[in-house]
């Protein structure tokens, strides 16, 4: 008799699944989805916040100097060099994140990437390593490309150049996360 009790309950609770299954919106996971804009392509660390095309300086006083250093002749920025020189793309790679510059001849370098390997980096609106597909798409909706595991929010939609908010998911879980500036 209990068998079948348990049978029963079972089968009613699958039975119901099924039919309010169709109650909620499709990709939602049952929660509001969210919306993304451009403002939302940051990243923190430490109480910083940073954005693309922001100057890199406050970064690296923040994370300190643990970081391997290389620098390149600047394609696109190679005649905005100060004093006659040629402008310096400059990477600081770190144990949980990559960051790459671009020169102004204004000086100082700016932010052109970001890309972060730890959970202590976070988006403005939550989503860190280790956050999930469903997290994000309640943060910044579900109007993402999909590009084979990497999930890419789009300043511009219909501009993939455009400064870009990027997921790389091993299975339904962030990795890999970071921003682009675009162009």
């Amino acid at each position: 008799m209990k068998k079948r009790m348990m049978l029963m309950l079972a089968m009613v609770s699958v039975f119901s699944l099924i039919i309010f299954a169709g109650c909620t919106p499709a990709g939602s996971g049952g929660s509001s989805m969210g919306s993304f804009s451009a403002g939302d392509i940051a990243l923190t660390v430490f109480n910083t916040t940073v954005r693309p095309n922001d100057t890199v300086d406050t970064l690296l006083v923040t994370l300190g100097d643990g970081y391997e250093y290389s620098e390149a002749i600047s394609c696109t920025y190679a005649a905005n060099g100060v004093d006659g020189k040629e402008g310096m793309d400059k990477t600081f790679a770190y144990a949980d994140a990559c960051i790459v510059t671009y020169p102004l001849k204004a000086g100082g370098d700016y932010v052109n990437s970001i890309e972060v390997y730890d959970i202590g980096w976070q988006t403005p609106k939550g989503i860190a390593v280790g956050s999930t597909l469903q997290d994000i798409t309640a943060a910044y909706g579900s109007d993402y490309v999909d590009d084979g595991g990497m999930i890419i929010y789009y300043a511009d939609k219909n501009n993939n150049t455009s400064a870009q908010l990027y997921f790389v998911m091993e299975g339904d879980v962030v990795s890999i996360m970071g921003f682009v500036a675009g162009k």
